[in-house]
């Protein structure tokens, strides 16, 4: 029965992880080695129920889990291209805030309806179901043999060089592998595996070679602006399918009259913070687990070597903004080990407009961008993410009558999530403009770089793009003072080197590799052992020098604060400063989530003065209800 039920259940995810029967079907008869294999890993889940009496109503739970899985994997890859992976299971409390985009409430009850039947179902076997003496004599070798077929074929089957390099991305691991055995290798591969040849010595040779102790000195210091646009890519590149008119027009001229290539990143659909960590970091993604982020692994608890770090030995301010919750992706408390001094999320922004899916528009990141600019006398680094072009596309109308209108498409649920996606595109492009408009005629030196995160989720295939590949992002690079125009295509690990080095500035052991010796030979090992040695090997690499330490992080460029409180009859009013419609009201152990946001320096509750009365606090609550930051208390009496 396992082994019927363990071949039938890994049909299944195939075919649930492919969205189609006859792909799922196909995985069994182009890999029957890998499939049977993957079927002999869910058997070994299954064989644990032989050992209790009330065998069958394990098999039931153990079986729904893999269908729950499958079932969770089939709806990721329609809305962001990308796997499910064990790491997915940490960033849930990240998902909670935006999960009414992605499901409707129907689906939402139906989805609670299912599981409570399956419970139901499983306590109904449990009670029901006949119970018989478990035959250890027969399960343990079989267990052991099982358990021995999966172990075995480690080396050569899953191992971690042939996950990451032999396929480019995750999707085409789970592809080839099957879902099986690339979940459960992700719950046991994380991190980095330690290199051959590891050690102090091999470090300090590496570092000696790049001579670390050396940093040039710059003549001139601009400000620093980089902005990840979220989904960003020209729409032109999609074959057989043209517009009323150009939804990108200023990217288009920034490309013509600035530096400009493809970006190499490393998802497709989703994964934002992938890409903003190679970005950040100069680490790749590759030498890493099967759909890990490191955001919440590697350097969730530990500081990591960054761009931040770097311009911040040449007196740089670091500030990062995000027109989205301050939680997403723990980046309230991961920015503090990628050296940002600050941290602008959606809960410190006002003015906020939303577009049809209830994403914040990418508009108001480019007054933000000028207020961390202006928020300090010296020269800023600033890290600008942006949301409006997140999915997923609705598959039906939204508009009645879009500016831009949609010809071409293979269908209408694709002409449909087209006709949203150009028209939201249209507007980040005009942010784009906006933003450089502001930056032109700004008092300070000034480069700004633009690229995107990762191809937006529209289902396509690189036989349908113009450029042939789903991990080609663009970007450019534009300055107030005339910056040469030199046109190259880089990897996302490499841009921030790419751009320092524009400017003459080699700050930073990464940036160092990466400018003298990117596409030599031992460019890639050695890469991979430094990002081992600084997060989980010796940290060799720091001997001698400083290492990077965690900032202070503080949320939002504004002083959260009470200078009085005021009421009437009927309300009590807080006057201070720094405050948004995510400003929250807490007096005692109270908190007054029905907080009326009035103005920047004016909030107001509906309470009797004697309801109030003694420490008053404002805190900047996020929509998972965490508190972000909280003004210094005032007594009132």
């Amino acid at each position: 029965m396992c082994m019927v039920l363990a071949l039938l259940l890994n049909l299944l995810l195939e075919m649930l992880g492919s969205r189609s029967v006859f792909l799922g079907l196909r995985f069994l008869f182009v890999h029957p080695v890998i499939f049977i294999y993957n079927a002999l890993i869910i058997m070994l889940t299954l064989s644990v129920a032989l050992f209790f009496s009330f065998r069958r109503p394990l098999l039931l739970t153990i079986s729904s889990v893999w269908i729950g899985l499958g079932v969770a994997n089939s709806v990721l890859m329609k809305f962001r291209s990308t796997p499910l992976s064990a790491i997915d299971f940490k960033v849930l409390q990240s998902a909670y805030s935006i999960i009414g985009i992605y499901l409707t409430p129907l689906q939402m009850v139906l989805i609670g309806v299912a599981v409570l039947c399956v419970a139901a179902g499983v306590v109904v076997m449990f009670v029901k179901a006949p119970r018989s003496r478990p035959q250890y004599k027969k399960v343990v070798p079989a267990l052991i043999l099982t358990a021995g077929f999966v172990l075995m074929p480690v080396n050569t089957v899953i191992k971690a060089e042939d996950m990451t390099s032999k396929y480019e991305s995750i999707t085409d691991t789970y592809a080839n592998y099957g879902f099986a055995c690339c979940f459960t290798y992700s719950i046991f591969n994380t991190g980095i595996e330690q290199p051959e040849e590891y050690n102090r010595q091999e470090v300090f040779n590496i570092l000696e070679g790049l001579n670390v102790a050396s940093n040039n000195q710059p003549q001139e210091q601009p400000n620093i602006v980089l902005v990840q646009l979220e989904s960003f890519f020209d729409p032109a590149y999609i074959k057989g399918v043209t517009y009323s008119e150009d939804p990108v027009p200023v990217f288009r001229q920034l490309k013509e009259q600035c530096s400009t290539g493809f970006l190499r990143v490393p998802v497709v659909g989703g994964g934002t913070a992938n890409t903003e960590f190679e970005v950040l970091s100069g680490m790749s993604l590759e030498f890493f687990g099967i759909g890990e982020y490191p955001y919440k692994t590697a350097i969730s608890d530990q500081p990591c070597e960054s761009v931040s770090f770097d311009l911040k030995e040449l007196g740089y301010t670091a500030h990062a903004l995000h027109n989205n919750t301050g939680t997403f992706y723990d980046r309230n408390k991961v920015y503090a080990n990628l050296g940002f001094d600050t941290f602008t999320s959606s809960e410190y922004m006002r003015d906020i407009e939303r577009n049809p899916l209830g994403w914040i528009k990418d508009k108001v990141l480019a007054g933000e961008i000028e207020k961390a600019l202006q928020s300090t006398p010296g020269r800023d680094f600033v890290y600008a993410v942006s949301v409006q072009l997140h999915g997923k596309y609705p598959e039906g109308p939204v508009y009645e009558d879009p500016p831009i209108r949609v010809q071409g498409a293979e269908s209408q649920k694709m002409e449909n999530s087209l006709t949203y996606y150009v028209n939201e595109v249209r507007e980040v492009d005009a942010f784009v403009g906006e933003l450089v408009q502001r930056l032109a005629d700004a008092p300070e030196p000034t480069v700004l770089v633009f690229y995107g995160d990762h191809l937006p989720c529209l289902d396509l295939e690189e036989s349908e793009l113009e450029t042939g590949d789903l991990y080609q992002a663009e970007y450019v690079i534009w300055s107030n003072f005339g910056l040469p125009k030199e046109d190259k295509d880089v990897d996302a690990f490499q841009l921030t080197a790419e751009v320092m080095g524009r400017l003459g500035m080699n700050n930073g052991i990464l940036t160092k590799l990466h400018q003298q010796q990117a596409g030599t030979q031992e460019y890639k090992q050695n890469l991979k052992a430094l990002q081992y040695d600084m997060l989980f090997g010796g940290k060799y690499s720091y001997i001698g020098r400083k290492a990077p330490k965690a900032t202070d992080l503080k949320m939002g460029l504004e002083e959260l604060s009470i200078s009085a409180v005021t009421n009437d009859t009927a309300y009590v009013y807080i006057h201070g400063t720094g405050f948004t419609p995510w400003s929250v009201v807490k007096s005692g152990t109270r908190q007054w989530e029905d907080t009326e946001y009035l103005s920047p320096s004016l909030l107001r509750i509906e309470a009797q003065p004697k309801e109030v009365k003694g420490s008053i606090i404002v805190e900047q609550v996020s929509d998972n209800k965490t508190v972000l930051s909280e003004s210094a208390p005032f007594r009132y009496t």
